[in-house]
């Protein structure tokens, strides 16, 4: 989605973490059944804002790539 919506170039330079089987699961299938309804960056965000709510400081990192 990174590179489909223009957030960057760079795609290996995007911040990633290390997440148990199950943490990938959880977030893959929110963003998988997010998908459909994702046009703009802004509707990005406010995917990652709701999958991250427990983890402001992963919000944070990413920050910069959605111009906040």
């Amino acid at each position: 989605m990174a590179r489909d919506l223009g957030i960057t170039k760079e795609l290996d330079k995007i911040p990633s973490v290390i997440l148990t089987v199950a943490e990938h699961r959880r977030f893959n299938t929110l963003f998988r059944n997010a998908k459909p309804d994702i046009h703009s960056v802004g509707d990005l965000w406010k995917v990652y804002e709701e999958a991250y709510k427990d983890f402001p400081h992963w919000l944070n990192a990413i920050k910069p790539y959605f111009g906040k």
